[in-house]
C-alpha cells in the first residue's frame, strides 16, 4: 500500500532515492547475516571451557547457557531487522514515495530473500504439510490417524532401541554420579556422554508418543482409532505417570539454575523398566534357541549387578573417607604401582569392580572391615550376594535341565529297549542295528518319530494352523505323485495331514513282492533299490522324490496284481520315507466323491498304459453295503414269486 503519491516529485530525484534505498537494504541484510552467523556459531559449539579458580580444573560450561546466549543473539537479529525496516519506511514516507514503486524492487527482493530463508528453515515442516499420503498430508496423518501395530517388526525394533537407551542410563548414570572425575572435561568420554544423554532423552520422549499411539486388541481386532487408543493409555495411570516422570528434565533445570551439571538428577530415567521386560519377553518368544538367550540374559544381569555394587563400594568409600583405612578404597589396599603410573580413574573403577566381584561371589578375599558401619555393609553385601547367586545358579540349572530333558527322555527309551532285548535274548547283530538306528534318529533331530510323529508337537495348535504347516512342508512333495497331480487343493490339504515319517536302516526291506499293499511311500531322503526276490539282482534305483505303492491304495477292479506288491524294495542306507496309509486316504475321500472317481479313473489309465489292467473288469468295485443291498433285492424278488 502506498504511503503518499509521488507525482509531485521530479523524476530526476528518484535515482538517488533508489540508490539510498538499496544501500539501506544491503546494510540490513549484512548486519542480520553477521549476527545470525554469530548466533549459529555459539549454538553449535560442542563445549566451551571455563577455568575453575578453586580447583584449577577445567569443566564444561552447561549446554543450556550456550544455547541461551545464542537465542539472545537471535532475538537481537529480529530487533535490528525491525528497526531498519522502520527507518526505511520513514524514509519513504518523508519523500512521499510508494513502497511498491520506486522502492518496490528493493522491497520485493528483501521479501523474496526472507521468504526463501523461511522456506529453508521450515522445509521439514512444509514437506510434512505438502506431501500427501492417501489424500491426507503427512502432518494430518500423524496428528489424527497414525497408530502403531504392537505385533509389527518395526515396533519390536523400536523396543530394542528403547532398551539400548535404558541400558546406557542404567550403566552410566550411577557411574558418573559416583566417579566425579568422569565429569571433568579433560576426560575423553565427556563429550560422548553429553551427546548420548541428549539422544536417550529424545528416544524417551518419542517413546511416550509411541506408547500413546500403540494399538490394542479388542475381541481379536486391532483398534486403530486414535481417540480410543489415547483414552486407554490415559486410563492406565501407572504407566502414564512412569512415562512422564522418566522424561522430567531435572538435570537440565539444575543446569539452568546453578550453572553446573549433576548426573544424580538423571536417576528418574531408570523407572522405565517395563519396556525392557517387554522387549526381552518378545525376544525370548522369537529366538530359535531360547535357552541360550536366557543364559545370555543371566550373564548380562550378573555384569550389571557387579557394576552397581562396585559403584556402591566406591561411594561408601567416599562417604567414610578415601584412604582412611584398609577396607575403603585407597593406596593402602592397592598393589604397588610401577613408577610413573598414577592412580587413574580407570584403575579406581577396576579395583572397585574387582572388590564387588569377590564380595558377590562370596570369595571374601578382601581387606577386613574395621568400623561398625563397614561390618554392616559387608554383611548386607554378602547376604545379597548369596541370594543373587543362588537365584542365578538355580535359573542356570533349570535351563540346563530343560535343555537336556529331551536327551534324558531319549536315553530312557533306549535303556528300556535294551532291557527288553536282553530279556528276549535277541542276537547281537540285531541289537547293533537297533543301536545304530537310535543313533541316527538322535543325530538327525528326529525325536518326534518316537513321540508318535509330529502330531504330539503340533497338537497345541488349532487344526487350521496344523494344516498350513503341513501344506508348507509336504504340499510340493505330494504334488509329485502323478496320481494326485490334478486333485483339488482341499483334498491335498486333507492328505498332507495324514503323511507320517518313517526311517529305514541300511538293508531293511520297505516291502516285499506279494505283500498286501496298505501304504504309499514318498522318498524324502536316501536311496532305495528295486531288487529280485532273493535280493541279489538290482532292477532299478529310487532316488529322492520317487513315489511307489500309490495304486495299491485304490482297490482298482481288474488290476492284475490286485493289492499285492509287484516288487521288493530295499533301503541302501538310512532312508526317510513319507507314508500315506490306505485307511487315511479313504477317510479323506469320503468327503470328496468326485475326486474319488477321478482317482480311480486315472489309476485305471496308468494300469492300462503299463499293461496291468483287465479291461473286462467292472469300472468300480462294489462295496460290502452295495453287495448287501443287491442280495436283499434278490431275496425279495424270490419271495414275491
Amino acid at each position: 500500500m502506498a504511503l503518499k503519491e509521488r507525482k509531485h516529485i521530479p523524476q530526476g530525484r528518484l535515482a538517488p532515492l533508489r540508490k539510498h534505498s538499496k544501500a539501506l537494504e544491503e546494510e540490513n541484510i549484512q548486519k542480520g547475516q553477521e549476527v545470525s552467523n554469530q548466533a549459529d556459531q555459539i549454538i553449535t559449539e560442542a563445549a566451551i571451557l571455563e577455568p575453575d579458580k578453586s580447583t584449577n580444573q577445567t569443566y564444561v560450561r552447561p549446554k543450556f547457557k550456550t544455547i541461551a546466549k545464542g537465542l539472545s543473539l537471535m532475538s537481537r537479529v529480529r530487533v535490528a531487522d525491525a528497526a531498519i525496516n522502520r527507518e526505511q519506511q520513514a524514509f519513504f514516507s518523508k519523500y512521499g514515495i510508494s513502497t511498491t514503486s520506486c522502492g518496490g524492487d528493493a522491497q520485493n527482493q528483501v521479501e523474496e530473500k526472507q521468504n526463501n530463508n523461511n522456506a529453508n528453515n521450515n522445509r521439514g515442516f512444509l514437506c510434512l504439510k505438502n506431501v500427501n499420503l492417501n489424500g491426507v498430508s503427512i502432518w494430518e496423518y500423524i496428528r489424527h490417524q497414525l497408530i502403531f501395530d504392537p505385533f509389527a517388526n518395526y515396533y519390536y525394533n523400536w523396543l530394542g532401541i528403547v532398551t539400548l537407551a535404558y541400558v546406557y542410563n542404567l550403566m552410566l548414570i550411577v557411574y558418573r554420579s559416583v566417579f566425579i572425575d568422569s565429569q571433568v572435561v579433560g576426560y575423553f568420554w565427556i563429550g560422548i556422554f553429553i551427546f548420548l544423554d541428549i539422544v536417550t532423552d529424545i528416544i524417551y520422549l518419542l517413546d511416550c508418543f509411541v506408547r500413546s499411539r500403540t494399538g490394542y486388541l479388542d475381541q481379536g481386532i486391532l483398534v486403530r482409532d486414535v481417540q480410543k487408543v489415547f483414552k486407554r493409555y490415559k486410563k492406565n495411570r501407572i504407566e502414564m505417570w512412569i512415562d512422564l516422570i522418566a522424561c522430567l528434565p531435572f538435570d537440565y533445570l539444575f543446569e539452568l539454575g546453578l550453572q553446573t551439571t549433576n548426573p544424580c538428577l538423571r536417576f528418574n530415567r531408570l523407572i522405565r523398566l517395563q519396556r525392557v521386560f517387554k522387549f526381552t519377553n518378545t525376544t525370548e518368544m522369537c529366538v530359535s534357541k531360547p535357552n541360550l538367550y536366557r543364559i545370555f540374559c543371566v550373564c548380562l544381569y550378573i555384569l550389571i549387578l557387579i557394576h552397581w555394587n562396585a559403584c556402591f563400594y566406591y561411594f561408601i568409600s567416599g562417604v567414610l573417607g578415601i584412604d582412611s583405612n584398609r577396607w575403603v578404597y585407597g593406596k593402602a589396599n592397592l598393589q604397588a604401582l610401577p613408577e610413573g603410573i598414577e592412580d587413574s580413574l580407570s584403575r579406581r573403577y577396576l579395583y572397585s569392580y574387582y572388590w564387588s566381584t569377590l564380595m558377590l561371589s562370596n570369595v571374601c578375599e578382601v581387606p577386613w572391615p574395621i568400623r561398625s558401619s563397614e561390618f554392616i555393609i559387608v554383611c548386607v553385601d554378602l547376604m545379597f550376594g548369596v541370594l543373587i547367586f543362588a537365584t542365578i545358579v538355580g535359573n542356570v540349572g533349570s535351563m540346563i535341565a530343560s535343555s537336556e530333558a529331551a536327551r534324558r527322555d531319549f536315553q530312557s527309551r533306549i535303556d528300556n529297549v535294551k532291557r527288553f532285548l536282553r530279556q528276549r535274548n535277541v542276537n547281537k547283530n540285531l541289537i547293533q542295528r537297533i543301536n545304530n538306528w537310535f543313533d541316527y534318529i538322535w543325530q538327525q533331530n528326529k525325536q518326534a518319530i518316537l513321540d508318535g510323529q509330529d502330531d504330539l508337537v503340533l497338537s497345541v495348535l488349532p487344526t487350521k494352523l496344523q494344516a498350513e504347516i503341513a501344506m508348507h512342508v509336504h504340499f510340493e512333495t505330494l504334488r509329485k505323485v502323478r496320481l494326485f497331480q490334478d486333485c483339488e487343493a482341499g483334498l491335498l490339504g486333507e492328505l498332507v495331514l495324514k503323511l507320517k515319517l518313517q526311517v529305514f536302516s541300511p538293508g531293511d526291506f520297505v516291502c516285499r513282492k506279494g505283500d498286501v499293499g496298505r501304504e504309499m511311500y514318498i522318498v524324502k531322503k536316501g536311496r532305495l533299490q528295486v531288487v529280485s526276490d532273493d535280493g541279489m539282482k538290482i532292477f532299478h534305483t529310487l532316488l529322492e522324490g520317487a513315489v511307489f505303492g500309490e495304486l495299491s491304495l485304490l482297490n482298482i477292479p481288474g488290476s492284475k496284481h490286485g493289492n499285492r506288491r509287484s516288487a521288493s524294495i530295499r533301503s541302501v542306507g538310512y532312508t526317510d520315507l513319507f507314508v500315506l496309509k490306505k485307511a487315511d486316504l479313504w477317510e479323506a475321500l469320503r468327503e470328496y466323491p468326485e475326486a474319488k472317481r477321478m482317482l480311480v479313473h486315472k489309476g485305471r489309465e496308468i494300469l492300462l498304459k503299463d499293461g496291468l489292467l483287465n479291461e473286462d473288469a467292472p469300472l468300480e468295485e462294489k462295496s460290502p453295503e452295495q453287495w448287501n443291498q443287491e442280495l436283499r433285492e434278490q431275496i425279495d424278488r424270490l419271495l414275491d414269486k
